[in-house]
């Protein structure tokens, strides 16, 4: 624990477990945590004067800070896909909770934003211990105090706020050390080499996969990885088989400009935002142009983000299922000697798409959240699923089932956690 949090105060539940089980929360608030954090900061009793002038509304963009911020982290420590998932959704969740928690224990809106600080900044200072000592959660205290002289909020109801917003934090590391993405692997549970298993691939010649423990990972909106699965892959060395490696031969072949340009804008993979961070962007994008408040904005953001950690959980659990051979293999070994995919190819099975998984589940929580732009961002998903037929890297059955296997995510996720239109 940091030097800031040395003064301790061990937090007690108090909100019911009711409320979370009717899926409006996202951590459990129904049992103690030993977390322990800092005590409120001695804030001036009384509000201080506000001229008429000054904004003292909720201003609809406070997550995008955060979400920046985490994406800055994200980058900066080049996290890969699935870890920067994980960040993004306890970032988001911990944001809404702390938002929802305040409203529900009596604090206006203008107030709770103090707690959606103190959430926001502590949580991301415990995902990202590297960054230098308190600095995350200095960040958000120097939001806290701009906002106090801006809202003109008094002394007690900002420390109120704080408290919310420990209990939040609390909530969230308790869940961050018990989801499993500390789990190791035992390479002895690798499959026996065969034709159709996975093995390592040029140029990176990795031998162990990544994240081979992930489908095992805590899901949030699902009951766990196992809970929705795709079908069973192509047969290896059917007709079907080969029909998709030529395809993916003849595609990689025979590129155009615009295919190449898709497949490498939608690569991203160590040192970028992730394909998650891409559709926080996006969804970022659409609320500002449909003017989305701020406890919808909260809501999208961590629909989306905790959606698309659970499509990243049920897709390594399938992909660890049938550890699927990648095309560059068996286009070397049959076809092509020489072939060479547009983009690197990931060091883990090909089946089904991660990409198309998790592309399908943000565009359908976004489209069922502003159904307006349903139409454009289900095109950017299927742009983002056949991107990787185009890097050569994914057979078509890959990216296809993937989709649709996002898509049934991002459905339930909607349903258990979205408020009805």
């Amino acid at each position: 624990m940091s030097a800031f949090a040395t003064l301790t105060m061990t937090i007690l539940f108090a909100a019911s477990g009711a409320a979370f089980a009717n899926g409006t929360l996202w951590f459990d608030y129904a049992r103690k945590s030993e977390v322990s954090l800092s005590p409120p900061p001695v804030f001036s009793a009384s509000a201080p004067s506000v001229s008429p002038s000054m904004h003292t509304g909720p201003d609809m963009r406070l997550p995008d800070r955060w979400t920046q911020a985490t994406l800055d982290l994200i980058v900066k420590y080049q996290l890969n896909p699935l870890r920067a998932a994980r960040v993004l959704a306890y970032v988001h969740a911990a944001m809404d909770d702390a938002m929802a928690l305040s409203v529900r224990n009596g604090l206006p809106e203008n107030v709770a934003i103090v707690s959606l600080h103190r959430a926001a900044s502590a949580t991301l200072g415990y995902l990202f211990p590297q960054e230098p000592q308190d600095k995350l959660e200095a960040m958000g205290f120097a939001d806290i105090v701009a906002w106090k002289a801006r809202a003109a909020i008094g002394g007690q109801q900002a420390q109120k706020a704080w408290l919310i917003g420990n209990q939040v934090t609390a909530a969230a590391i308790a869940r961050a050390r018990d989801d499993g993405a500390d789990t190791t692997w035992n390479p002895n549970h690798r499959p026996k080499a065969a034709p159709h298993v996975w093995r390592a691939t040029a140029p990176l010649w990795s031998y162990n996969p990544a994240e081979p423990m992930a489908g095992a990972w805590r899901t949030w909106n699902l009951r766990d990885g196992a809970e929705t699965q795709p079908p069973q892959p192509v047969e290896f060395d059917s007709k079907d088989f080969w029909k998709e490696a030529e395809e993916v031969k003849a595609v990689a072949n025979n590129l155009t400009v615009e295919q190449k340009r898709i497949a490498e804008e939608w690569n991203l993979d160590l040192g970028t935002v992730s394909p998650g961070g891409v559709w926080n962007k996006i969804a970022l994008g659409i609320a500002e142009e449909e003017k989305l408040n701020l406890r919808d904005r909260l809501r999208l953001l961590a629909t989306l983000d905790t959606a698309v950690a659970d499509a990243f959980i049920v897709c390594w659990k399938a992909k660890y299922t049938w550890w699927t051979v990648r095309p560059i293999s068996v286009i070397q070994e049959k076809l092509d000697p020489k072939f060479v995919s547009h983009i690197l190819t990931p060091a883990f099975p090909s089946y089904p798409s991660g990409h198309a998984t998790i592309s399908g589940a943000a565009s359908t929580v976004i489209g069922r959240f502003v159904p307006s732009r349903k139409t454009e961002v289900d095109r950017m998903a299927e742009e983002a699923a056949v991107s990787r037929l185009y890097g050569g890297i994914h057979f078509t059955s890959d990216n296809e089932r993937g989709l649709d296997l996002g898509r049934s995510i991002g459905k339930l996720a909607s349903e258990r956690r979205l408020p009805k239109k």
